[in-house]
């Protein structure tokens, strides 16, 4: 298993584990596939798991093909954001990977179509907005699908922390981002999905400014959880402010 932390991820695939050997190669916070592994690497200060794959490639001086090479390059650009987030290995991996044939496969940016769109609006229509911090924004909304790209948009749109609670029936999905400001202040994506997480029911793991939440069957309607969401995290995010500036300041 790579890049996951939680059997939830998984899908269908989650619940066929138990009885089979599991070797779990990750760059999240670690979730409960650490329990289900019997081999566990899990570097938290690598920025892609591609990287963490491209080391152990060149220690065991495995030969790659171009095609190899190139996705798990590509892999690495992908999760740095074009280099913008850097681990700490992330150029001897890449390096390892154009050593040995790989390109960087250009994805085309196509326009984002109707339904894609229209979530991200109703999103931001639903929004319930709040400070924490003096001077770090907060969203909480819900939306039928397309909860990621949502939160995505609302960061964009100036919010430091987007929550944005998606899925229809049993099936419910939050997706938790942060802005940089946001991080620098010890508020985390990954650290809000554990907590609301808990509170809810579920699983959630994530980066520190990318995280998603998975919850429990009977979680509730999307809109009663934005609701709670909405108060709860405010509190939560003053909470990690605070102990961050008290450590900071000593």
């Amino acid at each position: 298993m790579v890049d996951s932390s939680n059997p939830s991820q998984l899908g269908e695939l989650g619940g066929k584990l138990t009885g089979r050997t599991v070797i779990l190669i990750d760059h999240h916070e670690p979730g409960r596939l650490m329990d289900l592994a019997r081999v566990v690497i899990v570097d938290r200060q690598a920025a892609s798991t591609s990287e963490i794959v491209g080391v152990i490639a060149g220690e065991l001086n495995v030969s790659l093909d171009p095609a190899e090479a190139s996705a798990g390059l590509t892999g690495i650009v992908y999760d740095t954001r074009r280099f913008r987030i850097l681990g700490d290995y992330t150029f001897e991996a890449a390096a390892y990977y154009v050593s040995h044939g790989g390109q960087i496969v250009e994805v085309q940016v196509e326009e984002v179509e109707f339904p894609e769109r229209y979530a991200r609006v109703k999103a931001a229509s639903r929004a319930r907005v709040s400070r924490v911090c003096q001077d770090i924004v907060l969203v909480v909304t819900h939306v039928g699908s397309y909860e990621s790209s949502a939160a995505r948009a609302l960061l964009e749109m100036g919010a430091d922390i987007a929550v944005v609670v998606g899925g229809s029936g049993s099936a419910k999905r939050i997706s938790v981002r942060v802005s940089r400001r946001a991080a620098d202040s010890g508020v985390y994506a990954d650290v809000l999905a554990r907590y609301i997480a808990e509170k809810l029911g579920g699983e959630g793991g994530g980066h520190r400014q990318v995280a998603m939440v998975h919850l429990s069957p009977g979680a509730g309607d999307p809109s009663n959880i934005a609701d709670v969401l909405a108060k709860s995290i405010q509190g939560k995010a003053a909470r990690l402010c605070t102990q961050w500036r008290y450590r900071i300041n000593g």
